[in-house]
């Protein structure tokens, strides 16, 4: 993002009775129709400049009634620009002077996190950058704060992220109170498409508070005095969230938004699962009771404790109780005037990152990286994602749109019955392998696999979904045989393996996979073929597998890609589904006019420049790069923000 100041309209002849309002309207028209992003900068990230004069005096169009602003001054805008953004401080590596022409975030993420930095230090009032964007400071912090992460829910985890590695989570998190955190976390889980975890996260056992014991308040026993203490609580984010990060002095609802958010930064697909939707209520249950115990010990110990102590012992529960309001602005203003937690080197920033964040280097010459220790230290890795890489094989990620269209990987779990379904990203890497030929030796060691491995937070020599459990019997969804081809030739074609069931489709995909029980082979047939009848909304009939069923399905076979490793089930399970969806993708293309033959090639062999960031995956192609048949199928639209990866994915033509 770039502010542009003192640019100044042509010289024109302009009547007195023109009035300065029409003049600004003017302006404002010929700016919008400039591009001014400058060639430099990535496309997520936000570049604010303090000052920038007019490049081309007198010279921003043609004449008074031009459409648009002059190609020759847009061109030197955006190389003005650029140069203000390899000049340009970055509040993210540390201290910037008040004297700074301009600054730059990497990401929509780095912005928010530092704002929240600054304001709960005390400093947001005092930075340009901040007042140019938020227009002043007039609320409580913690209001503030809210305000701003409210109005982008969807980054909230990167902020959490991002604010872990300065270790300034904690800091940020005292300055909430407990509603304000239910809040965001509520927004958060809204805007990530779990509607369920905003229940299991905000319920609360009805018997979670235990009764008094009044013998044991007027006596203070000895056995009242030794009762066991309750069990550990079980965190449902561990281990990909550090115990340290969610402190239990922060309360429930702080807790709960640190530890959902930082787990929906790093492994997204975690939290569509229902064991860790169960692991939530549990943990917001164990914690009201363990909050419930340690307040009746209190009131046990210390005789003659009043029922106002108790409950608002219980307050950071509940909410804000009318008690605890004083203590909370104490709080409020000892963390604003606590001294500056600076951010780490970049050594220790990249050697104490998690396993899914992305390293914070140059973006360009000067641009991302502020010194040679940052440049030192971002050389021992192979890829520069946030400045970006070229790859040739951009085009995979036109698969995503394809996959979402059908409802993956959501529908895994649903349709398919896979309990722990891959993330993601780890499914669009092995549908993207699947799909390639095997003789395609030359995109082996194209940045885009590392890029893939890096957004799945796996390690470097890490298969993908390497925990992969797959399921005995496999049946394609009703909702992807309900389409005209498949209702215009209702055969299918049976065969028997190893006490497998297989039926084939005549277009040459596989309809059901399953194993054989006891009963005898015509039963289970009989009752299949009824089964898929029902779903095909028409009735299927058996028929002998002839020569050309076999050669089409021969061409929509899947080679298992190397990355399955070991894993017979996920290589059992991509052979099943990846020939459907190389039909699809086929049937889809060469309507377009694609060649049957190489339609693949010609969609996921794609030149570019690959951007990552926190929460932006940008990929930049030549307009040359713009092919027909995969515009007329919808395969490069942009998917925008994709819940199920955490990311907004925009496709870019320069």
């Amino acid at each position: 993002m770039a502010t542009t100041h003192n640019t100044w309209a042509p010289h024109s002849p302009i009547s007195g009775a023109e009035d300065r309002l029409t003049v600004k309207l003017r302006l404002s028209h010929l700016l919008s129709t400039a591009d001014l992003e400058p060639p430099g900068v990535p496309p997520s990230a936000t570049l604010i400049v303090r000052h920038l004069a007019d490049p081309l005096p007198r010279r921003l169009c043609s004449d008074l009634y031009a459409a648009r602003a002059a190609t020759e001054w847009e061109r030197a805008a955006q190389s003005a620009l650029n140069e203000a953004g390899q000049r340009a401080a970055r509040p993210a590596l540390g201290f910037v002077p008040p004297t700074a022409p301009a600054v730059l975030f990497a990401s929509p993420a780095e912005v928010l996190a530092c704002f929240a930095r600054d304001l709960c230090e005390g400093y947001a009032s005092f930075r340009w950058w901040w007042r140019a964007l938020s227009r002043g400071i007039r609320r409580a912090p913690g209001e503030e704060l809210v305000a701003a992460l409210r109005h982008e829910p969807r980054h909230i985890p990167a902020v959490l992220a991002q604010l872990e590695a300065w270790d300034a989570l904690e800091s940020v998190a005292n300055v909430l109170t407990p509603s304000q955190a239910q809040l965001l976390l509520k927004e958060i889980l809204l805007v990530y498409a779990l509607p369920a975890l905003v229940i299991a996260a905000s319920s609360r056992p009805q018997e979670a508070i235990p009764m008094l014991d009044e013998t044991a308040v007027s006596t203070g026993t000895q056995a009242a005095q030794e009762a066991p203490l309750p069990a550990p609580l079980l965190l449902p984010w561990e281990p990909v969230v550090r115990a340290s990060s969610t402190p239990e002095s922060l309360g429930v609802e702080r807790c709960a938004l640190l530890g959902i958010g930082l787990l929906l930064h790093r492994a997204p697909h975690r939290a569509r699962r229902a064991q860790f939707e169960r692991g939530v209520s549990a943990w917001v249950g164990q914690c009201s009771r363990a909050s419930g115990f340690r307040a009746t010990q209190k009131t046990r110990v210390t005789n003659g404790q009043s029922s106002t102590s108790f409950s608002a012992t219980l307050s950071p529960l509940d909410g804000e109780a009318e008690g605890s309001s004083a203590v909370q602005e104490k709080d409020r203003t000892l963390v604003v005037r606590s001294e500056r937690v600076l951010p780490r080197s970049p050594g220790e920033r990249l050697l104490s990152a998690g396993p899914t964040d992305l390293p914070r280097t140059e973006c360009a010459p000067g641009l991302l990286s502020s010194s040679k220790e940052e440049s030192v230290n971002a050389a021992s890795h192979e890829l520069d994602l946030a400045a970006g890489t070229a790859t040739q094989l951009g085009g995979i990620f036109f698969l995503i749109p394809f996959l979402r269209s059908l409802g993956i990987p959501g529908i895994l779990g649903s349709e398919f019955g896979i309990l722990q379904p891959p993330s993601g990203w780890a499914l669009l890497e092995l549908v993207a392998r699947s799909l390639l030929p095997r003789d395609l030796q030359d995109s082996s060691q194209d940045p885009v696999w590392a890029a893939l491995c890096l957004l799945d937070g796996r390690g470097e020599h890490e298969p993908p979904a390497s925990d992969f459990i797959g399921c005995d019997n496999y049946r394609l969804p009703a909702v992807w045989l309900r389409i005209p081809h498949v209702q215009a030739d209702p055969r299918v074609t049976l065969q028997f393996r190893e006490r497998r069931l297989l039926f084939r489709h005549t277009i040459g995909f596989p309809l059901l996979d399953r194993f054989l029980e006891d009963s005898t082979a015509s039963d289970e047939v009989a009752k299949e073929l009824a089964m898929i009848s029902r779903k095909c909304a028409s009735v299927m009939s058996v028929v002998p597998l002839r020569r050309r069923t076999r050669q089409r399905a021969f061409c929509l076979a899947t080679p298992t890609p190397d990355a399955c490793g070991a894993n017979r089930e996920l290589r059992r399970f991509l052979q099943f589904i990846v020939p459907y969806l190389r039909w699809r993708l086929s049937d889809a293309m060469v309507g377009g006019g694609a060649d049957r033959k190489s339609f693949v090639l010609d969609l996921i062999r794609r030149q570019g420049r690959l951007y990552v960031s926190s929460t932006h995956v940008d990929l930049v192609m030549d307009l040359e790069q713009a092919s027909m048949p995969v515009r007329l199928a919808g395969l490069d639209a942009n998917p925008g923000w994709v819940p199920e990866l955490g990311r907004v994915i925009t496709f870019h033509y320069r």
